[in-house]
């Protein structure tokens, strides 16, 4: 698990001319008060879990720039993202709610959405290709394809996802981005527009 905050993905934000901030899984608001501090013009957030939405919402406060979702990130993302216009930085930060709420029904939608979120980013986004996309902990991703630090060598558990591959992953992107590993970190990577801003 990552903080976006350590990751110093700053530069991409300034390199890009990100406008809007999107991210899956709020938590106490972490994210969005990072996004806060960099000065996008609209953030966006989701979570499963309303104690995380109260809380992410006391950090924020009333900022009219910030609109926030109770429910799974692919259905906010289905009605977001045929909407959204200008360059996005997204924070792909949802996984594993029950180890938040143990009463929490799970579907692997919920329980690791990363893929479903990747797909309709590339479905949905306008001009998806300018797009900073960051994934948090790929590692959890089962499969000798993973290249991701910590992901060799894991222990099968309920962190564990096995539903996609990351090759299956990272091929959605082969055309329009390059794969970079912000900050050397062991558990995130991010998708980096393979055009410069003078090239669109």
């Amino acid at each position: 698990m990552s903080g976006i905050g350590e990751l110093h993905v700053q530069p991409y934000v300034l390199r890009f001319q990100c406008v809007n901030f999107v991210e899956s899984g709020c938590y106490h608001g972490a994210g969005l008060k990072w996004g806060k501090a960099n000065n996008f013009k609209k953030l966006y957030s989701c979570d499963i879990i309303k104690d995380h939405i109260n809380k992410a919402q006391s950090v924020v406060e009333k900022d009219i720039r910030v609109e926030l979702y109770y429910g799974p990130s692919h259905e906010y993302f289905a009605k977001l993202l045929p909407t959204l216009k200008g360059v996005t930085f997204f924070w792909l930060d949802a996984h594993c709610p029950k180890h938040y709420d143990p009463k929490l029904k799970e579907t692997p939608l919920t329980h690791f959405p990363l893929y479903k979120e990747l797909q309709l980013i590339v479905e949905l986004k306008e001009h998806y290709e300018r797009d900073v996309i960051i994934c948090d902990d790929v590692r959890t991703i089962v499969g000798e394809d993973n290249t991701a630090p910590l992901a060799q060598g894991r222990v099968k558990d309920y962190y564990s996802v096995e539903w996609f591959t990351y090759t299956q992953m990272t091929s959605l992107f082969t055309k329009t981005h390059r794969l970079e590993i912000p900050n050397q970190s062991r558990d995130a990577i991010a998708f980096i527009p393979g055009k410069e801003v003078s090239e669109w």
